[in-house]
């Protein structure tokens, strides 16, 4: 695989694990909820990735590749090679991929979980938020509360908006 294709594949993999976060989020705040249960959130979420979630895997990737100075290719490579028998998934693009994105968005799990605790040490993964709220795709809307404020609380805000505009 070219180091092209490995940096694809890993963000694939993260951009899966933005949405599936930020898709689980969604669904249990604005849609029709998520099993739980034991039904792994990968398996429920829709087919379609959202757009953002890519953009925000490749925008990862370059974080990364930025703070190595080396191709995300290389740093997965690297990673591999310093993995020790503390990590429990297979080391692979996708693992490095989902791994990275969950520690980057703070879950509980990360590249130690994946590839151990020297690599997780060494891959300094930077936090990313990713939630509901960066979703692109019209699927996924947030309502719009009502305006509930009274006419009087209107007309206040108006007056300080104009003078805020002076």
């Amino acid at each position: 695989m070219s180091k092209t294709e490995t940096r694809h594949e890993i963000a694939i993999h993260m951009a899966r694990a933005f949405f599936a976060s930020a898709w689980a989020d969604w669904s249990d705040q604005y849609g029709p909820g998520t099993q739980g249960n034991g039904v792994d959130v990968m398996d429920e979420m829709p087919d379609e990735i959202d757009p953002s979630a890519v953009y925000a895997a490749f925008e990862l990737c370059a974080a990364l590749e930025e703070q190595h100075g080396m191709h995300t290719a290389d740093i997965f490579a690297k990673a591999v090679e310093m993995a020790g028998d503390d990590g429990d998934r297979e080391k692979t693009p996708e693992m490095f991929g989902h791994y990275a994105a969950m520690g980057a968005m703070g879950h509980g799990v990360n590249l130690h979980d994946a590839l151990g605790s020297k690599t997780a040490r060494w891959v300094d993964v930077p936090y990313r938020e990713f939630s509901p709220f960066d979703l692109s795709d019209e699927r996924f809307p947030i309502p719009v509360p009502p305006d509930t404020r009274t006419p009087e609380q209107k007309a206040r805000d108006a007056e300080i908006l104009a003078f805020l505009d002076a």
